[in-house]
Parts: structure tokens; C-alpha cells; sequence
């Protein structure tokens, strides 16, 4: 098995994102690999030093447009002719395995479950976890379904995302295997810890799951008790106008940036204190490891399996309020010698469980799995 190919759609980068081009850059080191994405990503790619030069020995291949801001006949349209494009292509470079990740791309690839036979492999990085919550509509549990029934393996990103597998009674006898996610501590990496200021940062997509909401309000009362505090909010979505409201309702605008970078590694080496505040599950998540890799004592809301990953070594592990999650985050700030152990230990702990090397080492098990 010497060749894969990598599909994925995103409208743009986060931590999910950040580590399937991780994987195309860490797996390129093993195999010949093929990254197809839309041109969105890839005009990213492009744009971005530093993605330049990490997937160097990776083929990117656009496939066109995906995120037409246009009517729902335009991204139909676009959504065809994706297809089109992922049919010819990997027909012309015919890789052994084809390896899909996040929704969109599911939904692109279900008819070509029936006109392509390559050997599939789905990575489920949460999806179940929100289709057992009935957090997706109909339609996207469909195509879940129709993923999971046709992939010939199936990654899942935890514990509980196979439990979520099995409850939903979607397991039909395809190749499972729970792998955690990883992170890059190479170019996730901190600052010295007596360099770091007292900055409190969240990461990720600003979608009513990550509940970025419960991070404004939290930071509000660690201002009125830590005043040196600074804050940073990083990431774009669906919730950017009501996020950016709140935070003018609570003032917070002149201690808190609010910014998206396709690169946040600069802004996690820099901060003290990450905050993980999702409704259901941090366990899992891109931007938490890459904060822990990053030195970072944690504050996580107390959901789903997060214990799993975060304890009272690394930071706090909290009931899901603004009170509660301020609070871990003001004795972390008022303690500077428990903040830096933790994070420390934060970053010890992504190093001796969650690096590129184990998860390449395990994914390719899969490749061959599928391939044979």
C-alpha cells in the first residue's frame, strides 16, 4: 500500500482542519500522498508560509469552489461538479486507500461509494457524538449513516465516539478502530513559562457546540476579580455576530482580541491559561491538544468524557457555568507556580500519548487493513 488519498471540505480552518493536513504532512513521510480539497482550502494552502512548506512532499489537488455564499441551487451546482472532479481524479491517480474526513465530505463522496471501489476509510471525530445528541437534522444523520454502512473502516476519534457507533446501531461490520486524536508538538510548542503573560485564550469554531458564549460570559467575572487578565478569542462561524455582541454587552472589548488566524500556534505559545468549554465533549478536540502541547493549563467543562483527558494535574476540570469556569481560571491566574506545573504537565502528557508518530503508526495498521 503505497499510495492514499486524503478528501476533505471546510469552509475554513480550525483545529479539525489543522490536524488532517497535519496527518497529510506526518503520513507523507510513509507514503505517497494525495490531498484533495476545495479551492477555499487550497487557496489557504497556498497563501500560508507555513502550510507551504509542511505539506511540500504533499500533492494538493483543488477540486473547485464548495462554499458558494449564492443561493442553494448554486451549491448544489458546486456540489456536482465537486463529485465530477473527485471521480476524475482519483480514477487518474488511483490510490489504495481513500481516506475521508468531516461531513461535507461525506456528503460529497456518498454517490461515490456505488461508482468508485476503492477501499474506504472514515474518520468520525465527533459526528456520532451529535447524531446520538440529535443535534443534526435528519438529513445529516442520513448521511452519516450512508458513510458508515459503506467506509470499509471506520476511525473513530474516541471512546465514546465508538460507544456512539454501536448505540446508534450503524455498526454493520466494517473495521473499527478508536484512535485519539493528535497534535504537532513540533510546531505546537511554548513559550518559556516565566515568559508567558496572563493571557486566557479559546480556539475553535464559533458554533452553538463549542459554546463560545460561555467563555465571554466566564471572562467577564475573571475581570472584575484578576483586572491584569487578558483574554483572546480565536475563531470564525455561524455565532461570530452574536459573540461579537456579547462581548460589547460586557465590556470586554478593550481586554479581549477577537481574531482568526489559519496559524494560532503563535497565539497558544504565548498564553497561560486555555479554556475548553464545549456542551458535550472536549475529549477529542484539535484545539485543546494543541494548547496542552502549547503549555497551557487547562480549564475544561465537566461534559461527556473529558476526564479521560483532563484532571486537577493539568489544570481544572469544571461544572459547565460562567461562575464555575471562572473561577478554575482565576485560581489558576492568582497561582502562577500551580499554572506553570500544569502547564507543563499539559504538554508532557500530549507528548507521551497524543503524537503524530502513534497515530501514523496506527492509521497505517488501518491502510493495510482495508488495502489487503
Amino acid at each position: 500500500m503505497d499510495h492514499v488519498a486524503l478528501l476533505f471540505l471546510a469552509p475554513y480552518l480550525s483545529g479539525a482542519e489543522h490536524q488532517t493536513l497535519a496527518l497529510a504532512q506526518h503520513l507523507s513521510r510513509h507514503r505517497r500522498v494525495s490531498l484533495l480539497v476545495a479551492d477555499e482550502t487550497a487557496a489557504v494552502i497556498q497563501r500560508e508560509r507555513w502550510l507551504r512548506q509542511s505539506l511540500a512532499s504533499v500533492s494538493v489537488i483543488p477540486l473547485g469552489p464548495a462554499f458558494s455564499p449564492l443561493s442553494t441551487q448554486h451549491r448544489l451546482l458546486a456540489f456536482a461538479h465537486l463529485q465530477a472532479e473527485t471521480m476524475r481524479y482519483l480514477r487518474d491517480i488511483r490510490p489504495q486507500v481513500v481516506h475521508l474526513l468531516l461531513l461535507p465530505t461525506f456528503w460529497l463522496y456518498a454517490p461515490l461509494f456505488y461508482n468508485l471501489r476503492f477501499p474506504t476509510v472514515v474518520t468520525m471525530a465527533g459526528e456520532l457524538r451529535y447524531a446520538r445528541l440529535r443535534f443534526y437534522s435528519r438529513v445529516r444523520r442520513a448521511i452519516l449513516r450512508h458513510a458508515t454502512w459503506h467506509a470499509d473502516a471506520i476511525v473513530a476519534c474516541s471512546s465514546d465516539e465508538r460507544l456512539a457507533l454501536r448505540d446508534l446501531g450503524w455498526d454493520r461490520g466494517a473495521h473499527v478502530m478508536t484512535l485519539d486524536n493528535f497534535t504537532d508538538p513540533e510546531r505546537f510548542r511554548p513559550l518559556s513559562q516565566v515568559d508567558k503573560e496572563p493571557l486566557v485564550t479559546w480556539a475553535g469554531r464559533l458554533h452553538y457546540e463549542k459554546n463560545p458564549e460561555l467563555f465571554v460570559e466566564a471572562a467577564a467575572l475573571v475581570h472584575e476579580c484578576c483586572p491584569g487578565a487578558r483574554f483572546a478569542l480565536l475563531g470564525q462561524g455561524e455565532r461570530e455576530p452574536q459573540v461579537r455582541a456579547l462581548i460589547s454587552r460586557r465590556r470586554l472589548r478593550p481586554v479581549m482580541r477577537f481574531t482568526h488566524n489559519a496559524d494560532i500556534s503563535g497565539d497558544l505559545a504565548g498564553s497561560s491559561v486555555f479554556v475548553s468549554c464545549q456542551r458535550f465533549e472536549n475529549l477529542g478536540s484539535s484545539s485543546l491538544l494543541e494548547a496542552m502541547a502549547c503549555g497551557n493549563a487547562i480549564v475544561a467543562t465537566d461534559v461527556g468524557h473529558t476526564r479521560e483527558i483532563v484532571d486537577q494535574t493539568i489544570g481544572e476540570l469544571v461544572p459547565p457555568t460562567p461562575l464555575e469556569v471562572a473561577r478554575g481560571v482565576a485560581d489558576l491566574l492568582t497561582n502562577p507556580p500551580r499554572r506553570q506545573e500544569a502547564g507543563s504537565r499539559a504538554r508532557e502528557r500530549v507528548l507521551a500519548r497524543f503524537s503524530p508518530e502513534q497515530y501514523v503508526e496506527r492509521i497505517l495498521e488501518v491502510y493495510a487493513t482495508v488495502a489487503s
